[in-house]
Formats: C-alpha cells, sequence, structure tokens
C-alpha cells in the first residue's frame, strides 16, 4: 500500500476557483480529492505489517499545532514550465519542525528532495505556462489552525488518487 504523512485543508472558494482554471488547461489534472493535503512525509509502497509499526512511532512522535497560512501560488520546477502548480505556504518554524520530525519516521528510502511545504492543486502531463494564473491568484490567501496530522494510504485510480485516513494524531 502506498502511505503518506499529511494535514487536510478544506477546498475553499477561490480555490475552487483556480481549479475550475486548472481543469481547461490542455493535460492538465486537477486535484479532484474532497480537500487538500499538505504532505509531511511521503513513505512510498510498504507492506501492511510496516504501517503498524508505522502507526505506533508516529504516536510517540510530538507533533506542533501551527496556523497555515496560504499565500499565492507556485509551480515546479517555475511557473513558464509547470509540472505542478501549488498554493503556497507561509514558511513557519512549526511547519520546518513537523516536517524535521515526520523526516525521522521510519525511512524506507532516503528522500532525494529537500522539504517545501506546498498544497498540490494540479499537475500537468507536458509543461505548462502558468503566469497568467500566477497574475490572477497570486494574491489567494487562506488562513486555518492546524490541530491534527494524519497518516493516509494512497490507492491510484484511472481518475485520480483515493485516500483513505489510516490514523489521526493531535497535534500538542
Amino acid at each position: 500500500m502506498r502511505v503518506f504523512l499529511a494535514i487536510s485543508i478544506p477546498r475553499f472558494e477561490k480555490a475552487e476557483a483556480l481549479l475550475e482554471e486548472v481543469e481547461k488547461i490542455p493535460y492538465s489534472k486537477p486535484v479532484k480529492t474532497p480537500e487538500f493535503h499538505l504532505t509531511f512525509r511521503f513513505f512510498g509502497e510498504v507492506t501492511t505489517k510496516y504501517v503498524e509499526m508505522l502507526k505506533e512511532d508516529l504516536s510517540g512522535v510530538q507533533f506542533r499545532k501551527f496556523a497555515l497560512r496560504v499565500n499565492g501560488i507556485g509551480a515546479f520546477p517555475s511557473l513558464k514550465k509547470a509540472n505542478v502548480l501549488f498554493l503556497e505556504v507561509e514558511s513557519l518554524h512549526a511547519i520546518s519542525e513537523n516536517a524535521a520530525l515526520a523526516a525521522q519516521v521510519k525511512p524506507v528510502a532516503k528522500d532525494s528532495k529537500p522539504f517545501v511545504p506546498h498544497i498540490t492543486v494540479g499537475r500537468f502531463n507536458r509543461p505548462a505556462d502558468c503566469t497568467g494564473l500566477a497574475k490572477k491568484y497570486g494574491s489567494i490567501a487562506y488562513e486555518q489552525e492546524i490541530q491534527k496530522i494524519t497518516l493516509y494510504e494512497s490507492t491510484l485510480m484511472g481518475t485520480g488518487p483515493v485516500y483513505a485516513q489510516l490514523k489521526s494524531y493531535q497535534l500538542k
């Protein structure tokens, strides 16, 4: 099973408008899940036994509460040649601390990329120019107090991923 550790964020009005525009871009795959996620750690394809050990290990981690702040949009590798379009997340100390704690939990394989807090809203099969979206949605903002972090299972389907909550943990 594919698993990851993340916080969930409800979809909000301005993000819905952005998603509608992303859907009009050729070769786009906008996020279709009922909520957004900020992923702290992707564990990849693991066994059921591993997931049970992971749940126990995560129970002992002292993740901290924080206020999530979304400010604008960005893209990997760039807005001009986007493969992934995302909501930018203000990089707070508590987010970095939580990411560092998540990185210490039962590694499956060494993470090759540094943690960059972001909330994916769309992916593109071919690079897309999202500079127009950045101008229009550059001031998109959202704020929420985060109280829990969740271990999810991700099942890939033809229509997109389906997520199931495996276990949630209250933040301290």
